[in-house]
């Protein structure tokens, strides 16, 4: 099995543009925890980091607490966003070796905002430290040198 994950900092401001800024209406989620259309990144990412995953949006939702089950990942490979196409080669190989399919090259559907790599230098301290404890797992598990 396997799965991709996206770097947290690039993955919510890519919500936040799709979600609250692009869209004319708001999932009723959002809506739940406060979020309001237009609402500005660093107010957006406080709403978020203050909304425990069994209420968050699923756009918005830890990445590990989709791939973990008591504490175990269950994927056998996580690969990044950031480097689709090596880490998509690696599936696509495996897969053809496993069980003789083969994938072809993967598509490029619901494409988005493209976050640059060193966007989060941009944001302030405190949405650094929101982020970070929001999606603290996360980091541990896919980007552990990529710490904010």
């Amino acid at each position: 099995t396997f799965s991709f994950v996206r770097h947290p900092v690039a993955r919510l401001q890519s919500c936040w543009n799709n979600h609250v800024i692009q869209n004319a209406i708001l999932s009723p989620r959002f809506v739940a925890i406060g979020i309001s259309q237009r609402l500005p990144l660093a107010e957006f990412v406080r709403a978020v980091a203050e909304t425990p995953d069994d209420r968050a949006d699923i756009h918005v939702h830890s990445q590990s607490g989709i791939l973990e089950h008591e504490g175990e990942l269950l994927p056998d490979f996580v690969g990044h966003v950031e480097r689709i196409g090596a880490d998509w080669d690696f599936v696509s190989q495996q897969i053809r070796t496993r069980t003789g399919v083969v994938m072809g090259p993967l598509g490029e559907r619901n494409m988005r905002l493209r976050a640059p790599k060193d966007q989060a230098r941009a944001l302030p301290d405190t949405v650094h430290a929101m982020i970070l404890d929001r999606y603290r797992r996360d980091f541990q598990l896919f980007y552990p040198d990529q710490l904010i």
